[in-house]
């Protein structure tokens, strides 16, 4: 079986509506998907019954260490936990807050404005709001020619100036969050996390309550997947994988991955752990 676990919609920051990248991945005979938004679980709650694909509850939640970003997916989550949806409508809550106060430092700083029409759509998105919300603004009315610009230009150095910070989680918080729903804590495309010495970092991470890595990714090659797999298997970790498709948002990852990288059921041990709990 041909497996993706790490799949984004335009719940979150992906370019496709959860149905339409459910016929994708069946287009493209996968045969177990997880939908693993971020911050949100809007997608999971829209989702279409069919028989022929298996489609994992998933999650990917936004944690800080060491003033540093660090992701971590949640697997086989309750979507209709009480303790899980009051944590992403605080999450919720907060950017919206903070991304008011940066389009008023945008204005007040940068002399940068945009439409009341643009505003209004960006706050009525259908999933999580963010910075990258805003670049994307900043290179349709040509304040930045890239995304990456209008972060260097305006939007790194933004938080410095704004009254509201965005609610920060700790990993530990987030690991309790998903265990409170009833679902797996796996550490997200360990390659990008910044830090120097990952080991340190798992064994860590694993004693505060992490259940597995994602050891399979699309920026992992095949000397990266090696490593995480051995750490996988000396931390008795489980072992996930998936593309972290986004779309054209991300272009240069595809919903093929999984069947190019021949990345199937056996390589996950997860799988049996998701399934068997899903019966």
């Amino acid at each position: 079986m041909n497996v993706d676990l790490h799949i984004h919609t335009i719940y979150s920051d992906g370019q496709y509506d959860v149905n339409d990248v459910i016929d994708m991945a069946i287009k493209n005979k996968l045969d177990i998907i997880s939908i693993s938004d971020h911050d949100s679980i809007e997608a999971l709650k829209k989702i279409r019954k069919n028989n022929k694909i298996t489609i994992i509850n998933g999650i990917e939640i936004s944690a800080r260490i060491n003033k540093e970003a660090i992701h971590i997916l949640g697997y086989n989550i309750d979507i209709n936990n009480a303790y899980l949806n009051d944590k992403l409508d605080r999450i919720r809550t907060n950017k919206f807050y903070t991304m008011i106060n940066c389009i008023n430092i945008l204005k007040e700083k940068y002399n940068i404005v945009f439409s009341s029409y643009d505003i209004a759509n960006f706050f009525s998105s259908k999933g999580t709001i963010g910075r990258v919300d805003l670049a994307k603004l900043c290179v349709k009315y040509g304040y930045a020619t890239t995304i990456g610009e209008a972060f260097d230009k305006y939007l790194a150095d933004i938080y410095n100036h704004i009254s509201t910070k965005e609610y920060e989680l700790s990993v530990a918080e987030v690991i309790n969050i998903i265990h409170q729903a009833g679902g797996i804590a796996i550490l997200a495309h360990p390659k990008v996390v910044k830090t120097n010495d990952i080991e340190k970092l798992i064994k860590k991470l694993k004693d505060e309550g992490l259940d597995g890595i994602e050891v399979y990714h699309s920026l992992h090659n095949e000397d990266d997947s090696n490593y995480y797999l051995n750490l996988a298997n000396k931390y008795k970790l489980l072992v996930s994988g998936g593309s972290d498709f986004h779309g054209e948002n991300k272009d240069d990852i595809k919903l093929d991955f999984s069947i190019k990288n021949n990345l199937v059921a056996s390589k996950l041990n997860i799988l049996e752990k998701l399934l068997k709990e899903d019966e």
